[in-house]
């Protein structure tokens, strides 16, 4: 009951006047949401859970366009390379591939310092998905979640 989970939200796709139905939907259901990432800079976790309490417990605080996502479509379990052809996340003989770009993928995102303008920012740490690895991924017979149990 003393959780804080933080709803993120961003990309509304969709019909004019999307991300104002969103953020309606929200308020009908007592979510708080925060739109003017600045007021984040100034918030700690303590009064984030104040702000985002629930009336059934614990707290949810949804965001939108506050994240720095750091977003690398790179970071695949499967691809291919010029030098030692296709590769997969959980292959032996190739692992170190993907498990190497993930690693200093990682390793650059939480090193860099927080924003100035209040913006949350995320670590990916699963592999991201494109045409070619999905397609990889399927000729393997696995799944994201196969992967993500079998990359260990």
């Amino acid at each position: 009951k003393d959780e804080l989970v933080i709803l993120y939200l961003n990309k509304c796709d969709g019909q004019e006047g999307c991300q104002e139905a969103a953020l309606q939907l929200l308020s009908k259901f007592g979510i708080r949401t925060i739109t003017d990432c600045s007021k984040l800079s100034t918030m700690t976790v303590r009064s984030a859970k104040v702000f985002g309490a629930l009336l059934t417990g614990g707290s949810l605080l949804a965001v939108y366009d506050c994240m720095l996502e750091q977003f690398d479509e790179t970071i695949n379990c499967y691809g291919a390379s010029k030098d030692q052809g296709t590769f997969s996340c959980y292959d032996e003989s190739t692992r170190d591939i993907p498990m190497t770009a993930l690693k200093y993928y990682l390793n650059d995102a939480t090193s860099k310092l927080p924003t100035d303008d209040g913006r949350l920012w995320m670590a990916q740490g699963h592999w991201q998905s494109t045409a070619e690895s999905v397609v990889l991924g399927t000729l393997h017979n696995s799944s994201i979640l196969l992967d993500e149990s079998r990359a260990k």
